[in-house]
């Protein structure tokens, strides 16, 4: 008789346990994680332009995708107004105007007063604790309209079936989700987490960001047993959260993430 078939049978709960941990170490270097930078250091930080004080990060922007694409931020008008009032112009053109108004300004106004950046115009600098708009605020603009240019006159050479084919690698590349599918991070600071085999194994405390890609690496989520504290990095997959649970669940079991090394700020 073959036992071969047999003991692989009994062997396959195993083999499937194990490579999800290995599935999911393989996403994770806790090491690299520690060049991130952290969410909660630039929600609230110092927003400088031109070396003087413009306001101050009120939250950060990401895609279902992971991409951080803006900031935003509060009194930036204000600062604009009072510079204008000061050089005693006070009828003056405010320099943080909606695009769509402005042709070209900085950034873009929300419905709550707060002026909306992308992430491509910023940069942050951990010794300031200080967000710096590039100069002008407009090159990241000007970039993406001149690329928006060239999709649209492409879109209108190769007629409908062409402008059909790139509505379907668009909506291919981004998962099949919407573009405006965002949450902002303050709204996953705090969420809960649960795993296949855990509902509330912790909460979400921190998202790390690559500033350079501008991409988010990963999620800091805090476990507790009884008083002890363990933070593990996970992956990020905001397409997993439910907004009305107000929770993120995996597909991981606990054991799968417990076998991972913990992270510790160095």
């Amino acid at each position: 008789m073959n036992y071969r078939p047999l003991m692989l049978a009994a062997l396959a709960p195993l083999i499937a346990t194990a490579s999800a941990g290995e599935s999911l170490q393989s996403r994770i270097d806790v090491q690299k994680l520690q060049e991130d930078l952290r969410v909660t250091d630039v929600i609230g930080a110092n927003v400088m332009r031109g070396g003087e004080d413009a306001g101050d990060v009120e939250d950060v922007i990401i895609s279902s995708d992971g991409r951080v694409d803006a900031v935003l931020v509060d009194g930036l008008d204000d600062a604009a107004d009072e510079n204008n009032t000061m050089n005693g112009d006070p009828e003056q053109q405010p320099v943080s105007v909606p695009q769509e108004k402005s042709g070209g300004g900085i950034g873009t106004q929300t419905d709550e007063g707060f002026t909306k950046i992308q992430w491509n115009q910023v940069s942050y600098d951990p010794q300031e604790d200080s967000l710096r708009l590039q100069a002008g605020g407009q090159s990241g603009s000007s970039s993406q309209a001149q690329t928006s240019g060239m999709r649209t006159s492409s879109t209108s050479a190769t007629g409908s079936s062409g402008s059909q084919q790139s509505s379907q690698q668009s909506s291919q590349q981004s998962g099949g989700s919407s573009s405006g599918d965002t949450f902002r991070a303050s709204e996953i600071l705090g969420m809960e987490v649960h795993l296949s085999d855990a509902k509330s194994f912790g909460e979400v405390e921190d998202v790390l960001i690559d500033r350079k890609q501008g991409k988010t690496t990963a999620l800091l989520v805090d476990a507790w047993e009884g008083f002890d504290k363990q933070t593990y990095a996970l992956p990020v997959e905001l397409k997993a959260i439910n907004r009305e649970d107000n929770a993120l669940t995996y597909s991981f079991t606990e054991s799968d993430v417990v076998a991972l090394q913990e992270y510790e700020e160095q």
